[in-house]
């Protein structure tokens, strides 16, 4: 996908490393159990993860990608019972209907929301994520 690989390209490392899984529109389903308040969700933008950082569930750091180059980098923690303080799972180039489409998706599980002022305070938030 040509826009994707040029929004990619622009992003400082290892930022533009990111493995996109997931495109806007498709369905995922967490096969929850029947208490858990979500089932799934059907992503607003691309998802995928950065190769190299690990999440508080011991998989690779998840990120959503936007289509907007100068748009919106952030964070937001969700619920897993299996995790005392949550997950985080960080977005990059977010138009702001992207991000208000992608938060109601997870709201019944968001914990927490921390907007970001650009691409530099996203690499100094995920860098307690990094793994040699």
């Amino acid at each position: 996908m040509k826009g994707m690989n040029d929004l990619l390209d622009r992003l400082p490392m290892p930022l533009n490393t990111l493995f996109i899984e997931m495109q806007p529109g498709d369905y995922k389903d967490f096969g929850a159990a029947s208490d858990y308040p979500l089932k799934g969700v059907t992503f607003a933008t691309r998802y995928g993860y950065l190769p190299g950082y690990f999440g508080e569930d011991n998989v690779e750091l998840d990120f959503f990608v936007g289509s907007q180059f100068d748009g919106l980098y952030g964070s937001f923690i969700v619920f897993r019972p299996e995790l005392k303080n949550g997950e985080h799972k960080f977005y990059i180039a977010m138009s702001k209907d992207e991000l208000v489409r992608t938060l109601k998706e997870y709201e019944p599980v968001v914990l927490a929301h921390e907007p970001l002022k650009d691409a530099t305070k996203l690499l100094e938030a995920i860098e307690i994520f990094k793994r040699q």
